[in-house]
């Protein structure tokens, strides 16, 4: 079929802008589809945005760009665990530096760089190609993994653990216009904002609250800082989420009889523990000591052993506790 190279030729020979001032802007969505052992779906962002410059005859350069927080999944639980998984406050968006777009009678043949949660890897892509008016479509779908990226899969449960791969697919509309017009988006300092505590509020807030100030069975978390006081507090801090805790526990006067709280030590790595640890330090914490340093993922990895369980942490917390009563004033 020639009419898709017609139209681009035409737009070339009639358009308003000189040959090297002529370039597309783009923009559309990326849809991605995942699953897990029980179920699949699919999200979307519709925050695509670039632009194309010609370098040659039905030859282009440019690059393209999505907002990682911009994903759609229709579950706002399953979304605010793909922002965690995305760090979107440290990489807030994903850009393909494209070398190379081509147009092979109705073919886009397109090379390039995609740059995702600070990985950048080559990708080069095939789709087909539209006209529509002066604009053009172009639809391309390609496989990768979650692992190839620099990130683990969320895992909630042995049954809900995301497959590492997943399909990709991207539907951009090219339109003609002058070159320069498309900058770089910097990340909104609202949506940067609502990520502080972000890993708090997708696995935790459901027992302790939003604020991390605690609920009917389930105590408050704003004093944790407190045992930094102790030696070994970050220590038992870093384990206690890892590993849980059972047994009655005294909270600011108020006694919690038989308190559980589960091991998160299968469900986070190490990276994500010592976000979430950071987040109750210093984005919850009613007093962060002065001097505390944030944790790091080679910290928290060296506290994974030895193994522990529940009952364990619970002894261990009544050693700290007791200790920093004795050395309190």
């Amino acid at each position: 079929m020639k009419w898709v190279r017609l139209a681009w030729i035409t737009w070339v020979l009639n358009g308003a802008v000189a040959w090297g001032e002529a370039c597309f802007t783009v923009s559309g969505e990326v849809t991605y589809w995942a699953s897990t052992l029980l179920n699949q779906w699919k999200g979307v962002n519709r925050s695509l945005y670039g632009e194309l410059r010609p370098v040659a005859p039905e030859t282009f350069q440019g690059w393209a760009c999505v907002s990682m927080s911009d994903w759609d999944s229709g579950n706002a639980t399953r979304d605010k665990h793909g922002r965690i998984m995305f760090e979107v406050e440290k990489y807030p968006e994903a850009c393909y530096a494209i070398r190379e777009a081509r147009l092979k009678g109705t073919v886009g043949v397109v090379s390039g760089t995609m740059d995702i949660h600070g990985v950048r890897r080559p990708l080069s892509i095939e789709g087909r190609v539209e006209s529509r008016g002066s604009d053009f479509r172009l639809k391309a779908r390609f496989p990768t993994r979650i692992s190839d990226w620099g990130m683990t899969p969320p895992r909630l449960m042995a049954v809900m653990n995301v497959r590492d791969e997943v399909q990709v697919e991207i539907d951009a509309t090219l339109r003609p216009s002058p070159c320069g017009q498309v900058r770089h988006r910097p990340p909104s300092p609202g949506s940067m904002e609502a990520q502080k505590a972000a890993v708090f509020e997708a696995y935790c807030s459901f027992c302790h609250m939003p604020q991390g100030q605690g609920q009917g069975y389930y105590p408050p978390v704003t004093h944790v800082a407190t045992f930094l006081r102790h030696p070994e507090g970050r220590a038992y801090l870093a384990r206690v989420v890892m590993y849980g805790l059972f047994g009655p526990i005294e909270v600011s006067s108020k006694k919690y009889e038989g308190f559980f709280m589960p091991a998160f030590g299968e469900l986070m790595d190490d990276s994500m523990l010592a976000r979430v640890l950071n987040e109750l330090l210093f984005a919850l914490s009613r007093a962060s000591p002065p001097g505390a340093s944030p944790y790091t993922a080679e910290e928290v990895r060296r506290y994974r052993t030895p193994p522990a369980t529940p009952a364990d942490m619970w002894h261990f917390r009544q050693r700290i506790v007791r200790e920093l009563s004795q050395t309190s004033p």
